[in-house]
Order: C-alpha cells, then sequence, then structure tokens
C-alpha cells in the first residue's frame, strides 16, 4: 500500500475536517494516507507557498472559490511554473459548469459539492481507479507509437546510409521526453512530434539528409502497427475441406457420393461468389495487359502522395495476388492427382477424383475471369485516388500538360513502356460517358468536340430519358452529364431528373462506379448554379459551366 502525501485547500475549515476523515478512514485504489502526511491551506496563495516549499506533495484537492487566489488560477500558476506535472489535482466544487475548461483537462476530475465523508471517499476512489486505467492505457497507447517511431527510423536507415551515424542514446532521451505517459498523443500530434524528433536526431548525429513530408509521413505510416490482413485464404480452403472430408469419412462407413463432392467444393465456389459479388459490376480490363504495370503506378504515386494506398486497395491488391498463387497451384494440385494421396480412400476412385479436379478446375478458370474485374477496379480505384491527391493532381497538370492521365500515358511519361507497349496498352484505357439533353445540335457538337480531346472516351448522347436509362442499365457506364435545361412534363429541370435517377438506382451495381466516386455531371450556368446552390451541394455533382470551353470541360471530367 502507498501512502501518499496530500494537500488539501479549502476555505471552510468544516470541509477540511470532513475531507481529512474521509481521507484517514479508507484506503483508495492502492493508495493509504497518514495524517503527518495530509496539509491544509485556506486561500490558493498559501497552497502555492507550501507547494513550493513541499516538492514531496503528489495530490492536490482544491476547491474552485477561495481567497486571493481562487482553484483555476492555482492550477494554471502549477501549469506555468511545471509543478502540475506530478500532482494528482482534484477539485471540489458545488458549481462544476465556473471551472475553466483549460484547466479542468489538467485534473483527474470533481467531487461535487455538498457530501460527507462516506460519499467523498466513494467519490475519491473512483476517479483514481478511472484515473489508473486512463494511465494504463495511455501508456500502452504511447508503448505503440514509440514503437512506430523507432520502425519509422529503422525504414529511413535502410533506405538511406544513415544507421552508422544516428545516435541511439539522444533518439531514446528524445522519445522518453516527448512521450512522457502523462499527456495521450493523438494522431495529428504523432506527425509533428516524428517530424521534430527527426529533425533534432539528425542535427545531434550530424546528419545532413533531408526528407520531404510525404517521405517521412511514408515512413511513418508504413511503420504502423495498425496493419489490415485481407485475404481469400484459397489453399486453406482447400486443406479445410479436405480435413473435413476425412473426418466425415472416419465417422461413416458408408457416404453417399454427393455428399463427398458437395464438401469438397462447396466452399470454393463460396469464395468465387464473395469474390464475383464485389467486383463485377465494374468494368472488366485485360488483365495480362494491364497487371505488369499496377506495381510501377502505385510506386511513381506513392512517392509523390504515401497515402495513395487505402485499404480498399490493399484488399484487391491481395485478392489478386492470392488468386495468381491459387491458379498455379491448384493447376499443380490436379495434375499431379495429389488428392488421392491426401485421401487413400479416393484412390481407385477414378470418375471421382476426375469430377473433383473437373471442378477445382473450373472454380479456378472462374477465379481468373474475376482478376479481369479485379484489375480494371484496381487502376479505377488507384487512378481516383491519384487525381483526388492535390499533390498528384498538381504534379500531372504541370508535367503532363494536355496528355490525359491514363494507364499507359502515365507509364509512356515514366518511360516504363514504349511507344508499341503505349498502343497496346492504350486499347484498354476507355471509357463511356452517357450525356443527356433535349438540345440535339449541343449533343452533336459536345460528342464530336469532346471524343477529340478525351481519347479513349466514347461519348454516348441521348435526348430522351428512357433510352439514356435503358443504355446505362445494359452498360457499365463510367460517367454521366445531365443538361440542367432538360425539363419534361414530369421533370422541371434536369437537376431534379439526375436526383430521381440516382434515388431508383440507389441499389443497382452496376452504378456503383457512379455512386463510389461521385461520377455524376450537371451542365449549368452560373446563374443556374447560384440558383441551385443548396441542392447541388446535396447530390454532390461536378458542375460543367456553360457555355461551354474545351480546357475547362476536359478538366472537370478529368480533374474533378
Amino acid at each position: 500500500m502507498q501512502t501518499m502525501e496530500v494537500l488539501v485547500a479549502d476555505d471552510s475549515s468544516l470541509v477540511l475536517k470532513v475531507i481529512t476523515k474521509a481521507l484517514l478512514e479508507n484506503t483508495f485504489n492502492g493508495y493509504c494516507f497518514e495524517e503527518s502526511k495530509i496539509h491544509y491551506a485556506h486561500n490558493g496563495m498559501e497552497a502555492f507557498e507550501i507547494m513550493g516549499k513541499n516538492r514531496n506533495i503528489q495530490m492536490l484537492i482544491s476547491d474552485i472559490n477561495m481567497p486571493y487566489l481562487n482553484g483555476d488560477d492555482l492550477v494554471e500558476v502549477l501549469i506555468d511554473t511545471n509543478l502540475h506535472q506530478k500532482i494528482l489535482t482534484i477539485f471540489i466544487t458545488a458549481n462544476e459548469n465556473i471551472i475553466n475548461p483549460n484547466t479542468k483537462k489538467h485534473t483527474i476530475g470533481t467531487i461535487q459539492k455538498p457530501f460527507n465523508h462516506l460519499t467523498f471517499g466513494l467519490s475519491l476512489n473512483e476517479l483514481l481507479q478511472n484515473h489508473q486505467e486512463r494511465k494504463v492505457h495511455t501508456l500502452k497507447h504511447q508503448s505503440k507509437q514509440m514503437a512506430q517511431i523507432t520502425k519509422a527510423l529503422q525504414a529511413i536507415c535502410t533506405k538511406y546510409p544513415i544507421g552508422q551515424h544516428i545516435n541511439e542514446k539522444k533518439f531514446k532521451a528524445l522519445l522518453e521526453m516527448y512521450f512522457d505517459g502523462v499527456q495521450m498523443v493523438n494522431e495529428e500530434e504523432i506527425e509533428f512530434l516524428f517530424y521534430t524528433i527527426i529533425e533534432e536526431l539528425f542535427k545531434v548525429s550530424n546528419i545532413t539528409l533531408k526528407l520531404t513530408v510525404n517521405e517521412l509521413n511514408a515512413a511513418l505510416y508504413g511503420a504502423s502497427a495498425q496493419q489490415h490482413h485481407f485475404t481469400l485464404a484459397l489453399k486453406a480452403c482447400i486443406d479445410d475441406t479436405i480435413a473435413n472430408c476425412k473426418t466425415l469419412l472416419a465417422e461413416k462407413k458408408e457416404i453417399q457420393y454427393h455428399l463427398i463432392v458437395n464438401e469438397l467444393v462447396s466452399p470454393i465456389y463460396e469464395k468465387v461468389s464473395i469474390v464475383r459479388n464485389k467486383v463485377v459490376h465494374y468494368r472488366p480490363k485485360k488483365y495480362t495487359l494491364l497487371s505488369p504495370y499496377i506495381e510501377n503506378l502505385i510506386e511513381f504515386f506513392e512517392k509523390i502522395d504515401y497515402a495513395i494506398k487505402d485499404d480498399y486497395l490493399r484488399e484487391l491488391l491481395v485478392y489478386r495476388k492470392d488468386i495468381e498463387e491459387f491458379s498455379r497451384w491448384i493447376g499443380e494440385y490436379c495434375r499431379s492427382n495429389q488428392l488421392a494421396q491426401d485421401i487413400p480412400q479416393f484412390k481407385n476412385a477414378t470418375k471421382l477424383l476426375n469430377e473433383i479436379y473437373d471442378k477445382f478446375n473450373s472454380a479456378s478458370v472462374n477465379f481468373n475471369k474475376m482478376q479481369h474485374y479485379i484489375i480494371g477496379e484496381i487502376e479505377r480505384h488507384l487512378l481516383y485516388k491519384a487525381l483526388s491527391s492535390k499533390d498528384i493532381s498538381h504534379y500531372m497538370k504541370k508535367h503532363m500538360t494536355d496528355i490525359l492521365p491514363t494507364t499507359s500515358n502515365i507509364l509512356l511519361h515514366l518511360k516504363k513502356i514504349n511507344h508499341v507497349e503505349h498502343k497496346k496498352l492504350a486499347e484498354n484505357d476507355f471509357q463511356y460517358v452517357a450525356v443527356l439533353s433535349l438540345d440535339i445540335d449541343f449533343l452533336v457538337r459536345f460528342r464530336n468536340e469532346f471524343e477529340q480531346i478525351c481519347s479513349h472516351t466514347k461519348i454516348f448522347c441521348f435526348s430522351k430519358n428512357t433510352l439514356f436509362e435503358d443504355w446505362i442499365g445494359s452498360n457499365k457506364v463510367d460517367k454521366i452529364i445531365v443538361d440542367y435545361d432538360f425539363s419534361t412534363s414530369i421533370f422541371a429541370t434536369g437537376l431534379v431528373y439526375l436526383k430521381y435517377f440516382l434515388k431508383q438506382n440507389a441499389k443497382n451495381k452496376a452504378l456503383a462506379s457512379l455512386r463510389n466516386y461521385n461520377r455524376y455531371y450537371m451542365l449549368s450556368t452560373h446563374e443556374d448554379v447560384l440558383k441551385e446552390r443548396e441542392n447541388l451541394r446535396t447530390l454532390n455533382a461536378h458542375i460543367i459551366a456553360k457555355p461551354l470551353h474545351k480546357n475547362d470541360v476536359k478538366n472537370t471530367l478529368i480533374y474533378s
């Protein structure tokens, strides 16, 4: 049991006696109090003088309303003199609302007046218990953050030959100084702390290496302990079904043919359904053509903006890798007749083995079909993230002027492909855009002009919403553009129609990319935008301004 030295500050002698009785008659979450170690002050100034002379005081129990120096002002003085860091402060007051929020956050809590020695003891014990739990949580959280910063520094040292120059003692001292175990460090502060520690460490270690903010962030968040693991576990799925089948055969002397087939095949087909439901509503791309270049794109984008790879993109990349590995493994598994070795009872059941192998190979074929959808969605999401990044968009507008930021153009710009490869890859860089307007002349002009400047863009024009809806229903459209002046007997404006269309198709998987990436646009004049500002903000539609200007339309369609 630890004895704690405490100062009780209140201008009421009766309150001091009640608190003393409570302290001496109870133990509090591992702490106890002795009469010789309880100090008293009748005002804030007296309390400050006592604390200045006695540095062994570990707890302050203070009233808010006191002469000369009230409780708020007393804590502010303690903060200014750094005496507050090792002292647990508790306010006692009849009105908690009068406490200054800036000082309250430096306390472990408040005990409400009036109280007797029993209720005070219960309240104090609860505050100390909650404080201890918060402290344990804070220490665990800071321990993870310290490990993250250490791992980030190691990553920097691995990338650049500076490890032998690092002053390790100074690094540990900096960690201990900034992570004092008292205050929780939030996610916004961890970046600033990391920058500061690296700057000070490089300075004392005489390291002249200058790292950009993006490089520091990439190291910091690459070292984060909060990693998400996505996997289809396809091989493990087959292993589990074999183990289940063995158990089933061990339990029964005879088992029906279709039950064996179902036991071995159904789980892997369920995985096929999971992948299909996730990606089949997106436009497929040629897997063998695009897949070899995805890592090049990611590497390029991450150099400019470390945050390009989100959880959804990681999940898709893992699916792609899992399916590649599974396809190679299951092919060899079937060719080598491995199932007959795994389940000896099947050794002479040639018909059964062939049927199961056919179904395994069929599952592999289905997975490989899904790869075209997966790679298409990886590319789509990657480019969406890139164009949503202020830094990457700025780079492209500066270094790829008048060049559409497609996969083929970016790779050619990076010199990852030659012109022959570019021509092949460019065939994959197409998108479908549907435009709805009552103005036929405008539609013709729009299509002729913007298909020329937006290469590999197919523009489909409609003057009737029924045809527009039918076509979209049977095609995976990438973007839709609606003229604000589209008015019918049912819809007053194109904006009203667009809201109706999106609401009606809220659960339509074929339009998932439109909803996920906000790929709908409103053709509108500046006056109409001002008039419909709130509705447009709610809808979150992009604006293509009338009258049309080629560069404005191009930039809106590409970068918005």
